[in-house]
């Protein structure tokens, strides 16, 4: 059965059958262009910005934003 090969958590699938498994210590909050993100220990970045309005967008704003502060 493929489901053998997925590796699960909960009460009916014991994370502890899933050798690989490593449980996250903690998430890291930072600063970025316009909003503050979790960064994760496998590298992966949480921001509400990117999810909702698209990396180059909030890319753009951000640049936007330095040069009127600039000019």
């Amino acid at each position: 059965m493929q489901q053998a090969y997925w590796c699960r958590g909960g009460f009916f699938y014991p994370v502890d059958q899933c050798q690989h498994f490593v449980e996250y210590e903690r998430q890291q909050v930072r600063e970025c262009l316009r909003a503050q993100v979790s960064v994760f220990q496998d590298g992966y970045i949480q921001c509400s910005l990117v999810d909702s309005v698209g990396c180059q967008k909030c890319y753009d704003g951000f640049m936007e934003r330095q040069k009127e502060a600039e000019g």
